[in-house]
Formats: C-alpha cells, structure tokens, sequence
C-alpha cells in the first residue's frame, strides 16, 4: 500500500463518516483552529493512535450503554481525530512515522482502523442525523478549545496528545439528540 492509497483509504472512511461537503469543510476549519491554539503534533503515528483511541471508546461506549447522546459525541471525537490526521498526512510526499514504525505495520493499521470506521458510520447514521452529528462536533470542538490553562498553557501527554486543563468544559449532547426516541432496549443495549 502506497502514501496515496493510505490517504485514499483514510479519506475514504471519513467521507462514509460524514457525506456532507459544508460540515466536512467547517471540520477542517475548526481542527485548523484547534491546532494552531494548541500546536498539535505533526506526527501521523499520534493520529493514528489518537484514532484507535477514540474508536475503542465508541465502541466501549455502546457496548456498556447502548445507543445514548454521549455516544454521538464519541463519534464526534473519533471524526476530530480523523481530520487531524489527514491534516498532517495531506501534501506530503511520504508518511514519516517518528516513533521508528514501520511501513508495514502503519499499513495494516490504516487497513484495520478503516474497517472499523465504516462500522461505526453505519452504526452512527442509523441513529443520528447529518444534522445531529454537525451540531454534535461542533459541540465537541468548542470543549476541546476550553483545555488550555488559566495562563493559556497547554498540557500535553508523554506521547504529544493535548490533555484537559482546570478549565475544561466537556461537551454536553442531551439536547443534540430527542432522547425520547433512545429508549427501550437500543438506549440500554449494553446494560443487563
């Protein structure tokens, strides 16, 4: 698998993730906006991660608690760290992994990240809206850009990922979903 095809394949989840070209363009002017406030590392294996990361979450997400607004908002960060990724990969030449990984093994992660990707969309648009899920990122891009310090610091993991400050205001999706239509055994579908 070649660069192009990587990207081809990334890009080509993401827009089964969100199939609509205006919210897909304000995606990328707010993840332009999150890393230019927060430097964001210029490193696809972070992104990478960062993707497998968030993908584990919705999945954990539904698995424990079935379909609720919060996983919505999961979703959401899993198409946050989607474009940052694709943000760092676009207009290069090659893919340059800084933690020594191989090619091969970045392709393989690509292949299973993107399988997984296209389950999650058909899980998502089952549930939620074109509409639902714009307002649901937008929601997600604002709490992301609370996690700078009171001094306008940024607190970063080992690995470069921007952690959550003192100040940060998680994002709240009750009123982005009709909760009423999330009940029975779809809203406790991984509950006992």
């Amino acid at each position: 698998m070649n660069r192009l095809t990587i990207v081809l394949d990334i890009d080509d989840a993401f827009n089964v993730m969100i199939p609509c070209l205006t919210t897909q363009a304000d995606i990328t002017e707010d993840l332009e906006e999150f890393s230019d406030t927060f430097t964001t590392s210029k490193n696809p294996a972070l992104w990478l991660d960062l993707i497998a990361e968030e993908t584990f979450e919705f999945m954990e997400e539904l698995h424990n608690n079935g379909v609720t607004p919060n996983l919505i908002k999961e979703y959401s960060d899993i198409l946050y760290v989607i474009e940052g990724f694709m943000q760092v990969t676009l207009n290069r030449s090659t893919v340059i992994m800084g933690d020594g990984t191989t090619k091969n093994a970045i392709d393989t992660r690509i292949e299973q990240i993107c399988d997984r990707l296209h389950d999650i969309a058909y899980i998502a648009h089952i549930f939620f809206t074109i509409d639902d899920i714009a307002e649901a990122f937008s929601l997600v891009h604002a709490s992301n850009m609370s996690k700078l310090t009171a001094d306008g610091k940024v607190l970063r993991r080992e690995d470069g990922k921007v952690l959550k400050s003192e100040l940060y205001v998680p994002a709240d999706m009750e009123d982005v979903v009709d909760p009423d239509w999330l009940d029975g055994e779809l809203y406790f579908a991984g509950k006992d």
